[in-house]
């Protein structure tokens, strides 16, 4: 699994701005019995570093990887300004982060490699 919604992360019923920074969220991303790697931008408008870090808190096995500039499309942007980030929605010669690519690639490499 690679792209994970903040929505594995609460409760039915719970909505994202209701839940309380460090609240314990019963979550059906417990239930996943595969590895999972969290990836999250530091410019995501929409899903924060917080929602990531509590997703791979409730998989401690789970790899998060954090990407600096990175907005919602995992597209560097050049400032957190929503305006900056429009190009990262709309244009498609807007490149996907290098960075991305290539941690998903190892981490998948890396399951291979831990297989017997």
């Amino acid at each position: 699994m690679i792209a994970l919604s903040v929505a594995l992360l609460q409760a039915p019923q719970q909505k994202a701005d209701t839940v309380a920074p460090g609240a314990a969220v019963e979550s059906p991303f417990v239930q996943l019995h595969c590895p999972v790697l969290v990836l999250q931008g530091d410019y995501d408008l929409q899903v924060t570093v917080a929602d990531a870090e509590a997703l791979h808190a409730a998989d401690p096995k789970s790899a998060l990887v954090i990407f600096a500039g990175d907005t919602h499309m995992f597209k560097v942007a050049a400032s957190k300004d929503r305006m900056a980030e429009v190009p990262t929605y709309v244009d498609p010669t807007v490149p996907v982060d290098p960075q991305v690519v290539t941690t998903i690639a190892d981490w998948i490499k890396q399951l291979g490699e831990a297989r017997p």
